[in-house]
């Protein structure tokens, strides 16, 4: 009886030492973990002392998480997904990569505009992505008349990526149907081969609507085309607030052969809102003409 009593009590003994055991191990779990999400917080996932390769994993992707959710709050930033990247390999080992960007969606509810941007002044629609393959002729948007802008102005690329935009410039009342007037303005880029960021050829160009894709005219009542030469975008930072203006000039309503006015120059500036935060659905009209 002695002896099943000590061995009793040696149970009991082994029992609470791995109980104790089995504490220290969930304070040590409990620590680690109180010092990973405090490095994650920080994102400093220097402080951690652990040596422990499923803990700094779980760094990394905290830190991944954390700078997600930067850019969520980030207006230099559009929030986009459906981007596809290919890779294709053979047995000889090559590989090679391509991209994908026929699906891709924004979202336009987590993007921030940007303070005074063109997009927070004028209304201003996202369509579409377009990215412009030399090896794909189809890829080359057509119509767009090039807009000169303070970036310059240059031909559009063979090869790039731009937003297509919609701009509801309102309606030019019963001589188009009381229809909306609404045009496409297309902002082309074509990245530098070496990455920079200096100079790249940029390409801005609006398209008006109408039959055919006439680049310098717009049907009215099928007959009647209102016409003009060339487009120029501008932007006044003398004040607090940016302001845009869309120049559009050497405006004539063309009936065949005729052109009214005959004579001098008519033009037409259109101005989005200055004082508009981040959003801005109007615009304000206003034309001039000289003999």
């Amino acid at each position: 009886p002695v002896d099943c009593y000590q061995q009793a009590q040696d149970v009991l003994t082994d029992y609470d030492n791995l109980i104790a055991s089995g504490e220290e191990i969930r304070d040590s779990i409990t620590a680690i973990q109180d010092r990973a999400l405090e490095a994650f917080q920080s994102l400093n996932p220097e402080i951690l002392t652990i040596d422990d390769e499923d803990v700094q994993l779980a760094v990394k992707a905290s830190n991944i998480n954390e700078t997600l959710k930067l850019l969520d709050d980030n207006e230099q930033f559009l929030p986009f997904s459906k981007v596809v990247i290919i890779m294709e390999c053979n047995n000889a080992g090559d590989t090679t990569f391509s991209f994908d960007s026929s699906q891709i969606a924004f979202d336009l509810v987590k993007s921030k505009v940007r303070t005074d941007s063109l997009y927070g002044k004028f209304p201003l629609k996202l369509v579409n992505f377009v990215e412009l393959d030399p090896n794909k002729p189809d890829s080359q948007p057509k119509g767009y008349l090039p807009v000169k802008t303070p970036l310059g102005s240059s031909s559009m690329p063979t090869s790039g990526f731009g937003l297509n935009f919609e701009l509801n410039l309102g309606s030019l009342g019963a001589l188009a149907g009381a229809a909306q007037f609404v045009v496409n303005l297309l902002v082309v880029w074509q990245p530098n081969s070496d990455g920079s960021q200096e100079k790249a050829q940029t390409f801005v160009g609006l398209r008006l609507p109408g039959i055919g894709g006439d680049v310098l005219g717009f049907p009215l009542q099928s007959v009647l085309k209102l016409s003009f030469k060339t487009v120029e975008l501008i932007v006044d930072r003398s004040s607090n607030n940016a302001a845009y203006l869309l120049k559009i000039k050497k405006i004539a309503l063309k009936l065949f052969v005729l052109s009214f006015p005959p004579n001098g120059q008519t033009e037409i500036v259109i101005f989005g809102n200055p004082d508009a935060t981040d959003s801005n659905d109007a615009v304000g009209w206003y034309a001039a003409y000289a003999k």
